[in-house]
């Protein structure tokens, strides 16, 4: 059995773009515009065995705290190769929260992506975002994440958002390249 979402061009979504609720998923190629919150994700109910790669996801994330463009709480994800620019909201959210109880494993690799915004962007984002946001963002349970070789820049906030914010009390996460 799997899931195999690829070549869609989701536009102005006003809740959750793609919500994986199974085993082995492919998302791959697909874009993503105008999002207002999380555009795809995959909770944490025992699922695994996913790919996230080559999609693109622009001007996303008007709305809530607490939102990424991806959130996984999965076992054995890879998100690669992706493009994010310009999002009011986290690029990539993984692992649950202080206080839940996850119910499987939880494991991703985060490779090769880049998240940007551009000056022109900056500006708009710093008047009309909650400020709190980071391009990726680790929540404090976590079985084991790699995150490696990504780029990001032009990232610029008033509050408290990090370019990568592990959170506090989070483990088993490697962060290199």
């Amino acid at each position: 059995d799997y899931a195999y979402i690829h070549d869609c061009n989701f536009t102005s979504q006003q809740d959750i773009s793609i919500r994986l609720s199974t085993d082995n998923g492919v998302i791959k190629n697909n874009t993503f515009r105008n999002s207002m919150g999380t555009v795809i994700d995959i909770p944490n109910k025992g699922f695994r065995n996913h790919v996230i790669s080559n999609n693109r996801f622009t001007n996303c994330g008007n709305r809530l705290l607490n939102q990424g463009c991806i959130k996984v709480a999965a076992d054995s994800v890879l998100i690669s190769e992706n493009i994010f620019q310009n999002n009011l909201i986290a690029a990539l959210s993984i692992g649950v929260w202080y206080g839940s109880k996850p119910q499987g494993r939880i494991s991703s690799i985060i490779e090769n992506n880049l998240i940007c915004n551009d000056e022109n962007f900056l500006n708009n984002y710093i008047s009309n975002s909650l400020l709190d946001v980071s391009m990726i963002y680790v929540y404090t349970k976590n079985d084991n994440v790699i995150i490696r070789r990504n780029r990001l820049h032009g990232f610029r906030t008033l509050a408290s958002g990090n370019g990568i914010y592990i959170d506090d009390g989070a483990y088993n996460v490697a962060i290199y390249d």
